[in-house]
This record gives C-alpha cells, structure tokens and sequence, in this order.
C-alpha cells in the first residue's frame, strides 16, 4: 500500500469516529437517526477496508450517503459532512484524472 493510499484511508477513519461520535449521541434516543448512521458507518468501513487492500478502484463516491445525510436534516456545515466532503476532495484530487 502506498502513502496515498494510507492517507485516503485516514479520512476514512476520521469519518468513522465522527459517525461513532454521532452515533453515542443518538443512542437510544432516536432510533431512525441511529440507524441511518449505522447503515453510513458500515458504508464506511467497506469502502475504507477497500482502500486498505489496495482496491481504490471500488471507491465509488459519496454522492449518495451525502445527499441521504444532508436531507435527514445534517446541517451542511457540520463535522460529518466536512468529513464526509473531506473524503470525496481527497479521491479527486488523488484519483480523478
């Protein structure tokens, strides 16, 4: 694996503890919230698993999950969509040709 591919996957990870953090936040509290941020961290870990065995390639963008957060309601400024947004600037500016 090469450096570029090790920072990619530190976004990643920085995603994941944000949502993490999200999570204890929602926990118990309300169950719908809780479980669109399970079905986001579990999207994140695929694709951060993916970019740690070297299959970049698989990433297929954040589009979908950030269009789905921001309209249950995330403010756009918050630290989930910067991390979310942080992920898709780092692939485009690493590996979009």
């Amino acid at each position: 694996m090469d450096s570029i591919q090790k920072r990619f996957a530190l976004y990643f990870e920085s995603a994941i503890d944000v949502t993490k953090s999200r999570l204890d936040t929602y926990r118990d509290t309300d169950p719908l919230t809780e479980q669109r941020l399970m079905r986001l961290k579990t999207i994140l870990e695929t694709q951060r698993l993916e970019v740690l065995r070297g299959e970049v390639t698989k990433y297929v963008g954040l589009y979908g999950p950030l269009k789905l957060v921001l309209n249950w309601g995330e403010p756009a400024n918050s630290d989930l969509i910067d991390a979310l947004n942080g992920i898709e600037e780092f692939f485009k500016a690493n590996y979009s040709s």
